[in-house]
Parts: C-alpha cells; sequence; structure tokens
C-alpha cells in the first residue's frame, strides 16, 4: 500500500506543478505529453481520458430505436 500511496502522491504532485505551469488547456496538453512521452502511460491515458469526450451507450439490454441505439446520457440517437 505504501507504493500506491508514493506514486499517487508524486502523481498529484506533477499534476499541480503542470497546472500551475500551463494555465491554456493546449499548453497543458503539450506539458503532459512532454512530461510522460510514452502514449501506453497511464499517467498520461488518464488525463487525455479526462479531456477527451467520450460517449457511452446503454448495455445490450437497452433501449433501442430501430437500427440505431439510444445514448442515454445526452439523448441523442447514435
Amino acid at each position: 500500500m505504501n507504493k500506491l500511496h508514493a506514486f499517487l502522491e508524486n502523481y498529484a504532485n506533477d499534476l499541480q506543478v503542470l497546472l500551475a505551469q500551463h494555465q491554456d488547456e493546449g499548453e497543458l496538453i503539450k506539458g503532459i505529453k512532454d512530461k510522460w512521452q510514452d502514449e501506453n502511460d497511464l499517467r498520461r491515458a488518464f488525463v487525455m481520458a479526462c479531456r477527451e469526450k467520450m460517449e457511452r451507450l446503454e448495455d445490450e439490454a437497452g433501449d433501442e430505436t430501430g437500427e440505431k441505439r439510444v445514448n442515454v446520457l445526452n439523448g441523442r440517437v447514435e
């Protein structure tokens, strides 16, 4: 548990520094990509997932309209 605590504490500190250094979202993303250069780095992936628009559909038991599924989070049909 100590390793997890230390990892999360370091990650939170890194994010605080990046946020303080980059006020613009585009610059913040560039700073994050520079900090964690590996595209498979989960620290980078977490930030990118928070940034990107994510759409979730209902599960297989969800409502369907014809051949399109209803996105219950924003009411759009996809």
